[in-house]
């Protein structure tokens, strides 16, 4: 989590490992335009760029509960 003093934007940086099959998780992670339909939260998906064969840009918009309003989620991924 990080906040710049005089900026409205939050970062947030996630790590982690996952311990499974390396072809089970890139054919789920490879499927951008279906996170919607997996994640409950996530209303709409869409790779931006392909920087590379192992580097890709995505964009998705988290729908979330009242009081909230709905926020934009850019992420860059590499592998």
């Amino acid at each position: 989590y990080r906040h710049e003093e005089g900026n409205p934007v939050h970062s947030i940086k996630i790590e982690g490992v996952l311990r499974v099959p390396l072809f089970n998780l890139l054919a789920v992670i490879n499927e951008i335009d279906l996170y919607s339909d997996w994640i409950p939260f996530i209303k709409e998906s869409r790779e931006t760029v392909v920087i590379s064969k192992y580097r890709r840009g995505v964009y998705a918009l988290l729908g979330l509960p009242w009081p909230l309003s709905n926020r934009d989620m850019v992420v860059y991924g590499y592998g």
